[in-house]
């Protein structure tokens, strides 16, 4: 993901957030992140330049989205390296992969948990900025510069070692 041309993120419906959260942290790294995110009935547009040396990061678990599964079939099929952040290496996407991140999904409540989705979503984005190194960064060193240009928080203080 790290050399990738284009990181594509797509997670839908509960996995959402997971492949929001890559997209946003990713991008604060200086990787070409794209969000999928079909506003406007749009989302298979943002594949259209999918290929060689591209990722596509799918998020999905049981029950597994049909557009996503589409995607990933699309995005593979035009060269397009899989990442999958799934359930099981036998889900429909982790079948297409050439990684698959295997997240737990269990609870004793009627919901599944989406809480290991955004550990290892944080852990993979960590392990993108710890190879890209200066670059990543650089990369944030310029974002915060364009958040203090657009006072974007209310304190912008320096942070304190004990705060």
């Amino acid at each position: 993901m790290v050399g990738a041309r284009s990181i594509f993120c797509l997670g839908l419906r509960s996995s959402f957030p997971a492949a929001y959260l890559v997209h946003y942290f990713g991008s604060m790294l200086g990787s070409p992140t794209v969000l999928i995110e079909g506003v406007g009935g749009t989302p298979n547009d943002a594949l259209r330049s999918a290929g060689p040396g591209d990722v596509l990061l799918a998020v999905t678990v049981r029950p597994y989205t049909r557009h996503t599964v589409q995607a990933a079939e699309f995005a593979v099929s035009r060269g397009a390296e899989l990442v999958a952040l799934t359930d099981s290496e036998l889900s429909p996407i982790g079948r297409l992969a050439a990684v698959v991140i295997r997240i737990r999904t269990e609870t004793p409540s009627f919901f599944h948990t989406m809480t290991p989705s955004f550990a290892a979503a944080e852990c993979l984005v960590e392990l993108i900025a710890a190879k890209r190194g200066s670059r990543a960064l650089e990369a944030l060193e310029a974002n915060e510069a364009r958040l203090a240009a657009f006072d974007t928080y209310v304190l912008n203080r320096p942070r304190s070692r004990w705060l």
